[in-house]
């Protein structure tokens, strides 16, 4: 009896009122997509910004100790490297939305720049995450290792790492940011008609 209700009162209601209701519906589950994106984020920044707090005391110690001039300038470098992706990291951290805005409209412009924002940071990562670390990583070796097998073997190693790092970051991109961005923009469409 209830249903049958419902279904009458839906029937009835004016066309505004449903796009209306059907607009909140997509808001929502827009939200819960991006709420997931945003803890997964939060989690990376973590994880990379913990990460980068314990190597840089433990690289300047290692710098220190080191007799290599070659050594000391790749862990230097590797140091002033992690500083900047914990700056970058909390960089874009700052321009993240908090919560819904006044309008749709501007809640969905604000989380499309917060998202756009971080697909660009994952897209230059070969400039600024994936170059440095090799660089520095292979003064490293080439600072420490004698052997050129070793040596050679050792550069492969972190040159695959950054190609696996590149094709990872190519692969959140495509099967993450650009549906996200994809499904902000036919929403902010539908606004706008």
């Amino acid at each position: 009896m209830l249903e049958e209700q419902l279904k009458k009162i839906w029937q009835s209601s004016p066309d505004h009122e449903r796009l209306k209701f059907e607009q909140s519906r997509l808001m929502i589950d827009i939200q819960l997509g991006l709420d997931s994106l945003y803890k997964s984020i939060k989690w990376r920044d973590l994880s990379e910004i913990g990460v980068a707090l314990v190597l840089i005391p433990l690289l300047v110690w290692e710098a220190y100790k080191n007799p290599f001039v070659l050594s000391k300038i790749g862990m230097g470098l590797a140091t002033l490297w992690l500083v900047y992706v914990i700056v970058k990291l909390l960089g874009l951290k700052r321009l993240r939305p908090m919560n819904f805005a006044s309008t749709y409209h501007t809640f969905l412009n604000n989380n499309r720049d917060y998202v756009k924002a971080q697909k660009r940071m994952r897209d230059t990562a070969i400039y600024w995450y994936i170059i440095p670390s090799i660089g520095s990583g292979i003064l490293f070796f080439i600072g420490m290792e004698k052997n050129s097998q070793k040596l050679f073997m050792a550069i492969l190693v972190a040159i695959g790492i950054g190609v696996v790092i590149y094709f990872y970051n190519r692969w959140i991109i495509k099967k993450v940011y650009v549906p996200k961005l994809n499904r902000i923009n036919e929403l902010l469409k539908s606004l706008e008609e």
